[in-house]
C-alpha cells in the first residue's frame, strides 16, 4: 500500500508541474463536514475549475446555433445557465446567514479572494459566477459589512467587476479572454447576449427557405469563438470530497428570502 502512495504522489506531481505551485493545498484535517472555507482558496478555485470546465465542454454547438436556443433552451446550455445561478446564490446565501457582522466580511473577503484565483485560472465563467453572488441586491444592501471588508478586497472586486462591464458590446471582457491561454473557461452569458443582438434568423435546413448568410456566418463566428477551448482540459487533480461540496451547493435560498434575511441583520434606516 505504502509503496502505491508514493507512486501516485509522483504522478500528482508530474499532472500539475509547472501549472500550479506545488501540492494540493488542504488543511491537515478534513472532517465530513468540511466547509470551503477551511480549505485554501486557491484550491477550492481548482476544484470550481474543473467542474465549470466539464459544464462548459458538454456544451454543442447546434445547442446555440439554433434559431429557438432563447425560448428553448437545450439541456446543456440550461444546465451552464442554472450553474452560474446557483454559485451566486450558494455564496449570497451564506452570506446572509452569518449572524456576525465581523464574520460576514470575513467571509466576504474570502469570496473575493475565490473570484480572483478563478481569474487567475483563467475560468471567467467561475469567476463572473462568484462576483454576480456578491453583487446581488441582499448583499449589496448590507452597508455596514461592506464597510468592514479590507479595502484591498472591495477594490479588488471592483476590479473583477469592470472586466465584466457590458459597455462597447463586453470590449473588456473580450481583451481580457483574448489575452488568456488555454485552459480557458469563456463566460457563456456574454456570447448569448451576442447572439441575441445577431437576431433570429430562418433555419438553414427549412427546404425553401433562404438562409440570411450573413447572420449565419455572424452567429457562426460567435458560436466557434465561444466553443474554441473544450478541448484542452485542465490538469487539476480532483478532490471528492471538495467536488462532491461545491457540485451540491447546499444551503441555497431563495432570492426573496435571502432578502428578507439581509433586512433583519441590517434594518433599513428609518
Amino acid at each position: 500500500h505504502h509503496h502505491h502512495q508514493n507512486q501516485h504522489s509522483h504522478h500528482h506531481h508530474s499532472v500539475t508541474h509547472g501549472y500550479m505551485s506545488g501540492e494540493v493545498k488542504l488543511p491537515k484535517q478534513l472532517s465530513v463536514e468540511v466547509s470551503w472555507v477551511d480549505v485554501d482558496p486557491e484550491e477550492v478555485a481548482r476544484q470550481m475549475t474543473l467542474i465549470d470546465f466539464e459544464f462548459y465542454a458538454s456544451i454543442r454547438a447546434c445547442e446555440l446555433a439554433a434559431r429557438s436556443w432563447k425560448f428553448n433552451w437545450t439541456r446543456y446550455v440550461r444546465a451552464n445557465v442554472r450553474r452560474f445561478a446557483a454559485v451566486g446564490a450558494w455564496l449570497s446565501t451564506q452570506l446572509v446567514l452569518e449572524r456576525s457582522l465581523r464574520a460576514r466580511a470575513k467571509l466576504f473577503g474570502r469570496m473575493v479572494q475565490l473570484a480572483y484565483h478563478l481569474r487567475e485560472q483563467r475560468n471567467l465563467a467561475g469567476m463572473w459566477a462568484v462576483v454576480s453572488g456578491l453583487q446581488t441586491s441582499s448583499v449589496r444592501r448590507l452597508q455596514r459589512t461592506l464597510a468592514a471588508v479590507p479595502r484591498r478586497h472591495t477594490s479588488l472586486l471592483q476590479r473583477l467587476v469592470e472586466q465584466m462591464d457590458s459597455s462597447r458590446g463586453f470590449r473588456n471582457y473580450f481583451e481580457h479572454y483574448a489575452a488568456c491561454q488555454r485552459p480557458r473557461v469563456p463566460y457563456m452569458g456574454v456570447y448569448l447576449a451576442e447572439l441575441n443582438f445577431v437576431g433570429d434568423f430562418p433555419d438553414c435546413f427549412q427546404p425553401g427557405e433562404l438562409v440570411h448568410f450573413a447572420k449565419a456566418r455572424k452567429t457562426f463566428l460567435i458560436v466557434a469563438s465561444f466553443l474554441d477551448s473544450q478541448h484542452q482540459p485542465y490538469p487539476y487533480v480532483p478532490i471528492p470530497r471538495l467536488r462532491h461540496l461545491l457540485c451540491n451547493l447546499t444551503p441555497l435560498m431563495p432570492i426573496k428570502e435571502q432578502f428578507r434575511i439581509s433586512l433583519e441583520l441590517e434594518p433599513r434606516r428609518q
